[in-house]
């Protein structure tokens, strides 16, 4: 995977920050790709179909998606894009490396998932607690 994401970092397509080109973030086996555009999105889906050819892997399109980030109105007549001929399903928000991502730019859903998780380890911690004999402390030391 380092050639396939060396390959994508030396191609001019994706964000322009600070005179660098990103466009794509990666951990072991799970890609996200930036660009600003759809032209450039395809030359990018293109090395990574290059690539997996070369390496007789195949991508997954059923677990692919795309994200449109806007922060205004919907875009309209969203083209086609497609790997290994299959078109890629647009959602409006997903999950990557437990962070939710949605196109609104909101941070409303992943803060409402850690408000969940939070909720259930306290519940854990109380009803552990709840048998204790009444002496016992309910707050602990503050290190």
């Amino acid at each position: 995977m380092n050639d396939l994401i060396g390959e994508l970092s030396r191609t001019p397509a994706g964000l322009r920050l600070d005179g660098r080109y990103v466009n794509n973030l990666s951990y072991a086996d799970d890609m996200v790709l930036l660009s600003p555009s759809m032209k450039r999105l395809r030359k990018l889906i293109k090395i990574c179909e290059g690539y997996a050819k070369e390496h007789n892997l195949t991508y997954n399109v059923n677990k692919t998606e795309m994200i449109i980030l806007r922060s205004g109105e919907v875009p309209q007549n969203i083209p086609v894009v497609c790997i290994n001929g299959q078109p890629v399903k647009i959602v409006d928000s997903f999950k990557y490396l437990g962070q939710i991502v949605s196109s609104c730019l909101k941070d409303d859903a992943d803060i409402e998932r850690q408000r969940r998780a939070l909720c259930v380890v306290g519940n854990m911690i109380a009803r552990k607690f709840n048998r204790s004999a009444p002496d016992v402390p309910c707050t602990f030391p503050v290190a």
